[in-house]
């Protein structure tokens, strides 16, 4: 019989930061001021779609881009949310992978809305609350360009954050 050994899984600890104009820059815009967003729907129509983001454990399994449309979330309600984000790949690679040195953890403080840059790796917001609402704006049809990565697999890694 022959025995596989699996490696052991390595956890990120990520200490949530305050999202800024500056600090959240490498990976999108934040809509908290006057000023103008740059919206990129890669030629398709323009989509809004309501979300209900559930409460989870702070714990970063998967994380997905969209190749060729921005996101935007808007948050309703006031409920503060983590953000887990890296930045953009090679939208044309289907084997890119997230850069995990650059995998950060931002608090949205339930108020200003973001939009994330084509190809920005991300996850569903995880709200501090029970439940957070959104309205997200993207490309229609946005999930056939949906690249998501196992980074327990691929990376043999998983990112926890802490406030």
């Amino acid at each position: 019989m022959a025995v596989q050994l699996v490696p052991e899984v390595q956890i990120v600890t990520l200490k949530v930061q305050p999202m800024t104009v500056e600090s959240f820059a490498p990976y999108g815009e934040l809509i908290d001021t006057v000023g103008t967003v740059n919206l990129d729907f890669g030629g398709g129509r323009p989509s809004l779609c309501p979300l209900i983001a559930e409460f989870r454990p702070f714990r970063l399994d998967f994380i997905g881009r969209h190749k060729r449309t921005t996101q935007t979330y808007i948050p309703l309600g006031g409920v503060q949310s983590i953000i887990v984000v890296a930045p953009p790949g090679d939208p044309k690679s289907k084997a890119a992978l997230p850069d995990a040195t650059k995998i950060a953890a931002f608090l949205n403080d339930g108020k200003s809305a973001f939009n994330l840059h084509r190809g920005t790796w991300h996850r569903t917001p995880f709200p501090l609350a029970k439940e957070a609402k959104f309205l997200v704006l993207d490309r229609d049809g946005t999930l056939e360009d949906f690249d998501l990565v196992d980074l327990r697999s691929k990376l043999n890694m998983v990112f926890e954050f802490t406030l």
